[in-house]
């Protein structure tokens, strides 16, 4: 096992440091003289965060050890969900677009599925023909600059810092983080008189603002949870990660999220079937691992124990309602399933304008009844086709099949069995996130973007030939 190598810093980012932080030093004595204690201590935050940033493997630690705050804004007026995530975030672009320009460091991005999200992007621009709001449609694109330019930063920087030694000891902090966030949510939700728990018994982080893009964030870390379970090694890492499954399994069912429990469902059969393929060892492994998890899922569903962490009985009710098929939830998806339809047949091409679905809900509503006039698609492939048609949907489907085509190819060829357990973990967790996305609308989302850029870096260090070992 080699171990992790000390984090170079590179010219261009101490020579950016050295800028930057004299403006910041500045700030912060001014306002110690004033006496503002609380902004004092937000800007040693600033000149911390820019102190690490100067290492491009801290960098990514910090985007990393941000991400769950994506949907935690700070509240102020026009901006209020904008938060500390974001602004770091274009902290992060501002470093590797500056990079890429001044040093011309386009051999970073040399592999081409990296630039077809920018080709999405170019693709989205034909639908602001159509767009029912301009200013809704020009804010929805600089989202997905933001996201795209994330994704492509992550790739950048992995690639420069080892991704075969960085990648990993990425995704194990990664996974902590969620399993503490996870027991964190349920901690806050049975000590809280929230009148969504108290109504559905369901439990949810409130920093992700809505409980199924809590699920979806979730279902992403107990695959990767999981794959650091099983493929790493020695008994300590193994019990660390076996517990941040747990803890993960738990907060996951916990929050009652259909399309999110059948995500688990797939992962664990994914798992199953990864292994059952596998030879000697590996093969029972995988067996008590599969037996371990449906474990969870059975005492959390049916037994005593479970009741004190799940209610039981909203559980059974909205998986009851499915399949009866009674629910009134999926009646209305039912019902902007064809007011979709109506958009795509009237603007097939360009679509209706990117970001503007909800504006443009009641035009094509045709009287059909609703709860509230302008909704969410509550799936992203049928809102990319409404807003941007044929031509915008193309790239985004190509670019799925070259990530999760790219890290399958990765995973039959590469030798190292650790290596090839945890790079299946990371694109089974894509797939899972895709497959939560036919439920929901999440195009933005941090931890797909960044998890995306991680395993597409892992998956071309993969390829080289001097792989080295996985620390």
């Amino acid at each position: 096992m080699e171990p992790l190598p000390i984090p170079p810093i590179p010219a261009w980012e101490r020579k950016t440091f050295e800028w930057s932080v004299l403006p910041v030093l500045i700030f912060l004595f001014a306002l110690l003289i004033v006496g503002d204690e609380r902004l004092s201590i937000m800007a040693l935050a600033v000149l911390i965060g820019l102190l690490l940033s100067v290492v491009p493997a801290y960098r990514l630690l910090l985007l990393i050890l941000l991400m769950p705050f994506s949907h935690a804004g700070l509240g102020f007026g026009a901006l209020k969900g904008f938060g500390v995530y974001d602004i770091y975030s274009l902290v992060f672009i501002l470093i590797f677009v500056g990079r890429v320009v001044a040093l011309r460091d386009m051999g970073s991005l040399h592999d081409g599925a990296v630039w077809i999200p920018f080709v999405m992007l170019a693709a989205f621009i034909p639908s602001l023909i159509n767009t029912a709001s301009l200013s809704v449609s020009v804010v929805a694109l600089i989202q997905f600059i933001v996201s795209v330019l994330v994704f492509a930063g992550v790739y950048a920087t992995s690639r420069t810092i080892r991704p075969e030694l960085w990648v990993i000891p990425l995704v194990r902090v990664m996974v902590v983080e969620a399993a503490v966030l996870g027991l964190f949510g349920i901690y806050q939700a049975y000590t809280s008189s929230s009148i969504l728990n108290v109504l559905s018994g369901r439990t949810y982080l409130e920093l992700f603002g809505e409980v199924n893009y809590y699920a979806g964030y979730l279902l992403m870390m107990l695959c990767l949870a999981v794959g650091l379970m099983v493929f790493e090694k020695g008994w300590l890492r193994t019990s660390v990660f076996a517990g941040s499954a747990a803890a993960i399994m738990i907060a996951l069912v916990a929050t009652v999220s259909r399309s999110a429990l059948l995500g688990t469902l797939v992962a664990i059969i994914g798992f199953a079937l990864y292994m059952l393929l596998q030879s000697g060892r590996m093969r029972w492994y995988g067996i008590v691992v599969v037996s371990f998890l449906a474990l969870i899922v059975g005492v959390l569903a049916f037994t005593s124990l479970g009741e004190s962490v799940v209610d039981v009985f909203t559980l059974t009710q909205r998986v009851e309602t499915v399949v009866a098929g009674r629910d009134r939830s999926l009646e209305q998806r039912q019902v902007i399933l064809e007011v979709a339809g109506r958009m795509v047949a009237a603007h097939p091409a360009a679509g209706i304008g990117f970001g503007a679905f909800e504006d443009a809900f009641s035009r094509y509503q045709q009287g059909a009844l609703i709860a509230g006039s302008a909704r969410s698609a509550h799936n992203t492939a049928v809102r990319l086709l409404a807003e941007t048609g044929v031509i915008g949907l193309t790239p985004g489907l190509i670019f799925i099949l070259i990530l999760l085509g790219r890290t399958g190819h990765a995973v039959m060829r590469v030798s190292d069995e650790r290596l090839r357990g945890i790079l299946f973990s990371m694109g089974l967790a894509l797939a899972c996130f895709l497959l939560m996305s036919l439920t929901l609308d999440q195009l933005y989302e941090a931890h797909f973007w960044i998890i995306a850029g991680l395993t597409l870096a892992l998956v071309s260090a993969s390829g080289s030939k001097n792989q080295g070992s996985v620390s």
